[in-house]
């Protein structure tokens, strides 16, 4: 059962983190390095405060992550597994540099490792459903904070939008690993 839960925990933590881009600079046009950090600070602001529709991706992610039926027994919502895992979520944007139709952000994230949760987890020898939620939760709040830097390269759609999807969804999966 440990080990089954370990791998929902990298699951689900990449889940939650795999909604992120899908909101974030999806519909500026201006080409503006400046008006471009904004969307990328506004949407990273409303994921790290819980609010909004990044947060609301959060939770769908979870939901659709297929591991439903294990919050359920341990009696975890999808809600407080993101507030858990968004906690000490951080961020720094950078430089935002923009070239023609492509462009580089330059950012700090402060985040919990999923692989430290996960071995914070196996090592609490607990694995009980009774237990399971605080288990998780403890695994979660113990692991340490890092930052860790990532630089996304950013680019147009062809209808003139920055499009930073896969460029961040790339750079989140591995800084959050």
């Amino acid at each position: 059962m440990k080990k089954r839960l370990a791998a929902h925990l990298v699951f689900l933590a990449l889940a939650i983190l795999v909604c992120l881009p899908l909101v974030a600079c999806s519909g500026s046009s201006t080409g503006d390095s400046d008006a471009l950090k904004q969307k990328i600070e506004s949407t990273l602001a409303e994921l790290k405060s819980c609010e909004g529709e990044p947060f609301s991706l959060a939770e769908q992610a979870v939901a659709d992550a297929g591991i439903q039926e294990y919050l359920d027994d341990v009696g975890l919502t999808d809600e407080e597994l993101c507030r858990a895992y968004l906690d000490s979520f951080d961020y720094q944007v950078g430089e935002v540099s923009v070239t023609g139709s492509s462009a580089q952000a330059k950012v700090t994230f402060t985040r919990r490792s999923i692989t430290a949760i996960a071995k914070a987890y196996l090592l609490s020898g607990k694995a009980n459903a009774e237990e399971g939620k605080q288990v998780i939760l403890d695994a979660i709040d113990s692991t340490v904070s890092e930052q860790k830097e990532a630089t996304i390269y950013i680019s147009k759609t062809d209808g003139g939008e920055w499009d930073v999807t896969g460029a961040l969804s790339e750079s989140l999966h591995s800084v959050c690993l």
